[in-house]
């Protein structure tokens, strides 16, 4: 969209006319949500004429507009942008760290005007905040934030239909094993697994019916690892959806969606908070299609993730690359540790050659 939008700080006035606002704000702070980099990137809702009165709701978008990155030229290195990100540009009052907005419901202009929040489940500009710093990270045209890794995997599962085909790599974590085998089966869908680091072994299962392909790289627990190159080669010759679980890996060490992938998935209670005191997942939509059916299910679902525990994510990826880093050379140790042990040890490390 080409909208010009307009940051209103409508508690400033006792009028909330849009026309009394427009009036008292200068045009200095206009810009456009699709430039790239710009310093603000929740615009108002624009409602089709009379969607609201005459019934028609599914004409009504419930989510804010989100900023995109897939064009994004600036290229600020993630250790870099993970400490200098700014959550909220456009505050007067500049803080250093996001404001948590504690708060169920906004006040809006008036009975047919609307701001760019209305219900914290449809959005909230924490998690705006939030999804925006996600979608940079891994340079993705939105990223979307849930109250729990399995909760972002239901929503990826839901954006298939019964009669759909899913391929699953072999080694799975737990969680999304259950989903698939105990949940998905039940719901129409066909669920098969496929050693994914073997690319041949895929190409020999794929067929035009298979509607998504999931993997994690490295895989949990046998640490396996895909190409994921050729994974999404085999997956577009089919036109079947990629999404692949990074959890494992962060958006520090790796960002699948240059390689073909088209959503990526994290448990960012692990790697993405590294403090153990919040619970969340995310999923990164690499096109506007996939983030629009993903926002969609968000809302309706009422998945999307609580202000405060956005809050206490931004806090926490603050310090990922310097923990991530850490925690490599804390594990190269181990492995050395490991190796030089006079019983038989069996060491599964990626790196176990390096260290030889």
């Amino acid at each position: 969209m080409d909208f010009q939008w307009r940051h209103v700080p409508i508690s400033r006035f006792r009028s909330r006319s849009a026309e009394s606002l427009v009036s008292r704000f200068s045009t200095q702070n206009q810009g456009t949500l699709q430039a790239p980099i710009g310093k603000d990137w929740v615009g108002p809702r624009k409602y089709p004429n009379n969607a609201l009165f005459e019934g028609d709701y599914n004409a009504v978008p419930t989510f804010p507009e989100r900023p995109t990155f897939e064009r994004d030229k600036e290229h600020v290195p993630v250790r870099t942008l993970v400490v200098t990100f700014d959550g909220c540009p456009n505050d007067p009052y500049h803080p250093a760290s996001m404001p948590i907005y504690q708060t169920a419901t906004f006040v809006q202009p008036s009975v047919t005007e609307y701001g760019p929040y209305d219900y914290t489940r449809s959005g909230n500009p924490t998690r705006t905040a939030l999804e925006t710093l996600l979608a940079k990270l891994e340079g993705g045209y939105a990223a979307f934030a849930f109250t729990s890794g399995m909760s972002a995997l239901a929503t990826l599962i839901h954006l298939l239909q019964s009669g759909d085909e899913v391929i699953a790599c072999a080694d799975l974590y737990g969680g999304m094993h259950r989903l698939l085998t105990q949940v998905c089966s039940r719901q129409g869908l066909k669920v098969r697994f496929v050693d994914t680091s073997n690319p041949a072994r895929l190409e020999r299962e794929i067929n035009a019916n298979v509607a998504l392909v999931h993997l994690e790289t490295p895989s949990n627990p046998l640490m396996r690892i895909t190409d994921l190159r050729k994974i999404a080669a085999i997956c577009q010759k089919y036109n079947t959806l990629l999404s692949v679980d990074s959890t494992m890996m962060s958006p520090v060490l790796m960002h699948p969606l240059k390689y073909g992938v088209d959503i990526v998935m994290h448990s960012a209670t692990k790697f993405l908070s590294g403090h153990s005191d919040v619970m969340a997942g995310i999923l990164c939509a690499k096109s506007a299609e996939l983030a629009k059916r993903i926002a969609f299910l968000q809302n309706a679902e009422g998945t999307a993730l609580a202000p405060f525990d956005c809050w206490l994510l931004l806090r926490g990826i603050k310090t990922m690359a310097i923990r991530v880093e850490r925690q490599q050379e804390n594990a190269r140790q181990v492995v050395a540790f490991l190796r030089g042990q006079r019983r038989g040890v069996r060491v599964s490390h990626r790196q176990t050659e390096e260290l030889a």
